[in-house]
């Protein structure tokens, strides 16, 4: 999904394309997530192994009052930094 951001020039906003498209940039950063997520796992085998009375989630009883204002106060703040970016990119028009 990034190359194709680079690709297009992000999403058409610009006229041309910031950055480049290429294979080893593609190579580069699939590697990049795939050893990111290798030692995420290796690194909760190893907190298992450390602390292993310890419960890997606390879940908490989360009220449905509250879960609806985090998500109300997460569009909210969507909405106004997507306002910011439109202004942001008109202003430089």
């Amino acid at each position: 999904m990034i190359e194709t951001t680079q690709l297009t020039g992000v999403w058409r906003i610009y006229r041309s394309s910031y950055w480049l498209f290429d294979a080893d940039n593609l190579l580069a950063n699939t590697a990049g997530a795939l050893l990111g997520a290798v030692l995420a796992g290796l690194l909760s085998a190893l907190r298992r192994r450390i602390y292993p009375d310890r419960p890997q989630s606390v879940s908490p009883r989360i009220i449905v009052a509250r879960r609806l204002t985090g998500m109300v106060c997460d569009g909210l703040a969507m909405v106004l930094l997507g306002t910011a970016v439109a202004v942001a990119v008109a202003s430089n028009a």
